[in-house]
């Protein structure tokens, strides 16, 4: 069977995606594009008219009915991402095990997608084949994509939590939205060297919520089971800002801000309230070398479309950040209900110019 989607008459050229002075054309179903404008538009980026420029790259989606007779999809599985599972073809061709069953072929900077066996195109990956090539725009601006999360503390200024793999950034931006903060990404923000400072500004990347914080958190616990697609493997909730804004009854993102103060975050499961400390000078410069030079999120990779950051980007970052923004370590305990209170009034009490110092937490 070819891998090549074909061109069929229901699908047409729907939107731009502009964001950030990069663009991406988005084709396929006018389904597909409805339920991806608000994804991206609660984010901050802009759909706008189809520019006719040929140097957009393009993503296409197209569907079929029925599940094609492939070379041993389930002996080809790999995890990836999210807990789904791929396969690498012949030449540049992808499978994502979806559902539904997805081929996905890149001619750089360009990509096709044919799906399979549903009408309903699974969102969060067509979602990341959109943001591909966003990413490869913006880095090329010299902009970088954190692995981290952060919150406004006031108009124009905003906190950075950054932390490891399971440090608790998604539960404190469940817990800081909920306490009426408004976010500029959860688990991935983009920063940029402006005016000799680090702007921070909302990525568009799915939130994914564990059941424990669902469980805990005061609002989304109180909703009922079907609140948010699962994903299949691990039970996370999968949800884009826009779903958070009807929950929560306000857009939660917050514009591009400087970025007034960075959180070391961390889990402390032997306590069960808030610790606050500021980092030493040296401490800065290990913390900021650790969490934002060395974890960097990876730029995905797609057979025929890869490429590697630009190192001297993320140096100018780290340095503006060292200079510029105060750094504190916050851990955080096992009983959101008493620390999440405490943490909020903590950040909102952080001064968005840089001093005089807020009231630590012992």
């Amino acid at each position: 069977m070819s891998t090549e989607p074909t061109v069929h008459p229901q699908d047409s050229s729907l939107y731009e995606i502009l964001y950030r002075g990069a663009r991406v054309r988005l084709a396929g179903p006018p389904a597909l594009g409805q339920a991806l404008r608000g994804p991206f538009e609660s984010y901050g980026a802009q759909t706008v008219v189809d520019s006719g420029d040929g140097a957009v790259p393009v993503v296409s989606v197209r569907h079929f009915r029925g599940v094609p007779e492939g070379p041993g999809w389930e002996s080809m599985k790999l995890p990836h991402g999210g807990g789904d599972f791929l396969a690498v073809l012949r030449g540049a061709s992808m499978v994502h095990d979806g559902p539904p069953l997805s081929i996905v072929t890149v001619g750089e900077p360009s990509i096709s997608v044919a799906q399979f066996g549903s009408e309903s195109a699974h969102l969060p990956f067509v979602h990341y084949l959109v943001k591909y090539p966003l990413r490869r725009a913006v880095e090329r601006q010299g902009a970088v994509l954190a692995h981290s999360s952060a919150v406004q503390i006031a108009p124009g200024a905003c906190c950075l939590f950054l932390g490891p793999h399971k440090a608790g950034k998604t539960t404190v931006f469940v817990e800081m939205i909920t306490r009426g903060l408004s976010a500029l990404g959860n688990d991935a923000t983009l920063l940029a060297a402006v005016g000799g400072q680090v702007e921070a500004a909302a990525w568009p990347h799915v939130v994914r919520i564990d059941e424990g914080t669902v469980r805990c958190n005061r609002v989304l616990g109180a909703l009922p089971e079907d609140w948010a697609p699962r994903n299949r493997r691990d039970g996370k909730a999968e949800v884009f800002f826009s779903r958070l804004d009807e929950v929560f009854s306000r857009p939660i993102a917050a514009p591009p801000a400087r970025v007034a103060a960075v959180v070391d975050l961390g889990l402390d499961t032997t306590s069960t309230g808030l610790a606050v400390r500021r980092l030493t000078p040296p401490e800065k410069r290990a913390f900021i070398g650790e969490r934002l030079i060395e974890d960097r999120l990876p730029t995905g990779w797609l057979p025929g479309w890869t490429w590697q950051p630009a190192p001297a980007p993320v140096r100018v970052v780290a340095d503006l950040l060292n200079d510029s923004a105060p750094m504190y370590r916050v851990r955080v305990g096992v009983a959101t209900s008493r620390w999440a209170d405490a943490l909020a009034d903590w950040v909102r009490s952080l001064e968005p110019h840089g001093a005089p110092e807020p009231a630590l937490v012992p």
